[in-house]
């Protein structure tokens, strides 16, 4: 029985996981009690494409930079958390859960026992399935001044984006002061001074394959999309981007992102809202045309 299962393991590119759970569901078969004795490791996609003494170089370059804004910025955003607190209710700081570089290593599955269960069955959370979860971008939680108010009113009443954005907010994103507390983010290893942009959690299963590869690197403050239109881009021509910023990647790209940035930022183009990204059109979406 133990040969009939590696083989269809081996014949379908199946986890061993997987086959565990029809095993136990068929009750016609013996008990499995000696297949929890395998040591059944969940391979995870660890992405990188940077080699380590560049990884190095990069990080020591944010490091820097980090700190060296912070110590010039302080005063900015001292004055900038003063005027948010002052102007709206609400706390100072907006925090979300975003999707970073991919640094996940092979971890043990719940399935994995030194000895198999009493009964033959197996334990585990509910609701909870390791499978389910994404192969890809550890999570981090993102910082920026809030520049909103809560998404209803006292009544009840649903406000649009527009309605939601404060005067003070309207300034602090076409200046992109709102920004300024990622350089934390940037100190704590979340992100990069230049990158792709962290986005959100629920977009990660509406990916092409192509698209995931943007968690190659770390996500950072700035990048190639964001100095080549930024929220007038279509999120087909962003991850492309994106994608062509990893393959190129060089201390000179990044100097030009960071300079263009700076004139943007001035110039304060492209700051509009953002739309959500509801997955590949295969008719407007140049990287599924090839």
């Amino acid at each position: 029985m133990s040969a009939a299962v590696f083989d269809q393991a081996q014949a379908t590119d199946a986890d061993l996981a997987d086959i565990y759970d029809q095993f136990v569901a068929d009750d016609s078969l013996p008990s499995p009690e000696w297949l929890t004795q395998l040591n059944l490791k969940r391979p995870r996609r660890n992405l990188c494409s940077l080699d380590a003494p560049t990884q190095f170089f990069k990080r020591v370059i944010d490091v820097v930079g980090a700190t060296v804004l912070l110590l010039m910025l302080w005063p900015v955003m001292l004055l900038v958390a003063v005027a948010v607190k002052l102007t709206s209710p609400g706390p100072i700081i907006y925090s979300q859960v975003r999707v970073g570089l991919n640094l996940r290593e092979r971890q043990r599955d719940r399935r994995q026992r030194v000895s198999g269960p009493p009964n033959g069955t197996e334990r585990r959370q509910p609701g909870r399935d390791r499978r389910q979860e994404p192969s890809y971008g550890r999570l981090f939680t993102l910082y920026k001044f809030r520049t909103m108010l809560p998404d209803r009113t006292a009544g009840g009443r649903a406000l649009t984006p527009e309605e939601r954005l404060t005067p003070l907010g309207r300034f602090l994103r076409a200046s992109s002061l709102d920004e300024l507390p990622q350089l934390w983010n940037v100190l704590k290893g979340d992100m990069s001074l230049i990158g792709p942009r962290p986005l959100m959690v629920e977009y990660l299963p509406r990916y092409s394959p192509e698209q995931a590869r943007r968690h190659e690197v770390r996500p950072g403050i700035t990048g190639l999309a964001q100095v080549n239109g930024r929220n007038r881009l279509e999120w087909a021509r962003r991850f492309e981007l994106d994608v062509w910023y990893i393959d190129h990647w060089s201390l000179w790209l990044d100097a030009q992102i960071l300079a263009q940035t700076v004139v943007r930022v001035l110039a304060r183009k492209d700051t509009g809202f953002e739309p959500d990204f509801m997955g590949n059109d295969p008719v407007q979406s140049s990287i599924e045309r090839g």
